[in-house]
């Protein structure tokens, strides 16, 4: 299953919908903390994009609270990375990066997979 295919496959609103490029300097500024992940971001990656920003507004489903946690937005990211990157290191920074719960959705020669970090698998169960 491909990137696409897993976008149609979620059937995101069109009123969530963002489909903006993030640049990667923007992931050198706020996820990489040493010289060494700024030259596997720059090496790694071939392209980076905000899909989607799921709100209450958006999508129509309250945000969730608990005493350890808040959501009040999930960001539905995808990316794709260059032949031998070392994508466990990179799906790390970018989940430190974003200040939001993330759906990340990597893509590596025309396969993806859907990455969660461990606090949004119960947030996604609420919505699936």
């Amino acid at each position: 299953m491909n990137a696409d295919e897993i976008l149609t496959a979620l059937d995101l609103p069109i009123g969530c919908r963002l489909d903006r490029r993030v640049p990667k300097k923007l992931l050198l500024e706020n996820g990489a903390p040493t010289a060494a992940d700024k030259r596997r971001i720059n090496e790694g990656i071939e392209e980076f994009f905000w899909i989607a920003a799921l709100k209450p507004t958006t999508i129509g489903v309250p945000a969730y609270h608990d005493t350890e946690r808040e959501y009040l937005e999930i960001a539905v990211l995808r990316l794709t990375f260059r032949e031998n990157a070392k994508t466990q290191r990179l799906v790390e920074l970018v989940h430190r990066a974003v200040p939001y719960p993330v759906l990340l959705i990597t893509e590596v020669a025309h396969e993806a997979a859907k990455n969660t970090n461990r606090e949004e698998t119960d947030l996604l169960r609420a919505f699936v």
